[in-house]
């Protein structure tokens, strides 16, 4: 994701559309985006590590009987 931001940066920057400084646009918009979204990652992704393990857990389980 934050490689699309700066992308979209480097954009408006070439077409002279951004006026802001590349400190401005990573302090107000690529910071808040890549904390913002790790810590969306991280609320997702671990309950589903552990959902997954326990139906792999339940699948071996079922083999064995």
């Amino acid at each position: 994701m934050a490689s699309l931001e700066s992308l979209i940066y480097l954009m408006y920057t070439w077409t002279g559309i951004a006026q802001v400084t590349f400190e401005e646009f990573a302090a107000t918009r690529l910071l808040p985006s890549v904390v913002l979204n790790g810590a969306f990652g991280i609320l997702l992704i671990l309950p589903l590590r552990k959902f997954f393990l326990m139906l792999e857990d339940r699948d071996r389980q079922q083999e064995n009987v």
